[in-house]
């Protein structure tokens, strides 16, 4: 996951990590859930992210951490989609 460099660096803790991780899921989540039930791809839903957090174009390192644990989260949703048959 993203944040394990920065456990290990010491620059997070592991509950600050976890914290970090699970406010990113709660989040995501119901925004990303309702675009994608509206027809809106994975890409789309990434892009407005990225566009709506400013990630995509600010420069700074706080807004490149925030977009890349939130196209992680997304990436994870994504892949974790029903695609029909088991």
């Amino acid at each position: 996951m993203i944040t394990d460099t920065y456990e290990v660096s010491g620059r997070l803790s592991l509950l600050d990590a976890y914290d970090l991780r699970e406010t990113a899921v709660t989040s995501l989540a119901p925004k990303a859930f309702v675009q994608r039930r509206e027809g809106d791809s994975w890409n789309a839903i990434s892009t407005n992210f990225l566009m709506s957090t400013g990630a995509a174009t600010e420069k700074d390192g706080t807004s490149i951490f925030v977009g890349r644990v939130g196209l992680a989260v997304l990436e994870a949703f994504r892949e974790s989609e029903y695609k029909g048959g088991y």
